[in-house]
């Protein structure tokens, strides 16, 4: 419940359905690239080139099996 006197709860709303469907969707996607090993709280870049890495050697590995 927000406290009026407490600055940092002071005008937030109430969590919504919603918050809590965003929240467990961010905490699903941390867990997928905690088991790909990568660190999800890297900056964005980062994450973005090693999918990337991943993806160039999924293909590469796919292009083999034929």
């Amino acid at each position: 419940m927000p406290d009026s006197d407490n600055p940092r709860t002071a005008g937030k709303q109430p969590w919504t359905h919603q918050d809590e469907e965003n929240l467990l969707l961010e905490v699903s996607e941390d867990r997928r690239l905690q088991n790909l090993g990568i660190d999800p709280d890297a900056d964005s870049l980062t994450i973005l080139l090693e999918l990337k890495k991943r993806m160039a050697e999924i293909e590469r590995q796919k292009s083999q099996k034929k």
